[in-house]
């Protein structure tokens, strides 16, 4: 792929060749810009709509339990990445679920899956070792996706919001941490657990992004 450097407001960037013709050819006459494409946000969006479109396949007429959870998310890590044209890699680096790289081996997602909510606050929980990972590589993000029952989730994101800005404060550069949830209501009468929904925080070093959920 050739490249091409263009100066953009007083900033040199380098960018593919045709996106620098075209930038060149159209901020002549109009307002102008680049968006660059975040592998980490692309993915997780792919995921997200993966997820809820297979939903049904996994957990027809049955309850939400660790092993259909487990496969459901797996096959739909594995899809995602097929779907971006990167490559997968299960139980890799600090033992992830999951994690996303090119063919250059540079790691874009590093991703954990957890059925049991209360692993992820734990001092080798899953919220250390995503950190960790991402500390390690310089382009890396992190995907925590769990569930929880939708009346607990403010004081969930909250501790998770809290953990991982522990952890961005002791590295010198900044990475975010996708957590994506399955939102779920109990049915009492029948003892069940239903996915309605994924709600999607993008956590950053005191920020959060909010993105709209998704429902079936």
């Amino acid at each position: 792929m050739e490249t091409k450097k263009i100066n953009i407001k007083g900033f040199e960037i380098e960018v593919q060749k045709e996106t620098a013709e075209l930038y060149e050819r159209f901020s002549s006459f109009s307002n102008c810009f680049i968006k660059p494409e975040i592998f980490s946000e692309l993915i997780v969006k792919v995921f997200n709509l993966t997820y809820l479109k297979d939903l049904g396949s996994y957990y027809n007429k049955e309850k939400v339990g660790r092993s259909n959870w487990t496969q459901h998310t797996a096959n739909t890590f594995l899809r995602t990445c097929q779907m971006v044209n990167l490559a997968c890699d299960f139980e890799v680096e600090n033992r992830h679920d999951g994690a996303v790289r090119d063919y250059e081996n540079n790691v874009y997602l590093c991703a954990e899956w957890e059925y049991d909510t209360n692993t992820v606050f734990k001092p080798k929980g899953e919220i250390i070792k995503l950190a960790k990972t991402c500390k390690k590589y310089k382009n890396c993000d992190a995907l925590l996706f769990t569930y929880t029952i939708d009346y607990d989730y403010k004081s969930f994101c909250e501790k998770v919001f809290n953990l991982w800005n522990e952890e961005l404060n002791k590295s010198k550069r900044d990475f975010v941490l996708y957590l994506v949830t399955a939102l779920i209501r109990k049915d009492d009468a029948e003892k069940m657990r239903y996915v309605y929904g994924l709600r999607t925080v993008v956590i950053g070093k005191q920020s959060i992004e909010i993105w709209e959920d998704e429902h079936l």
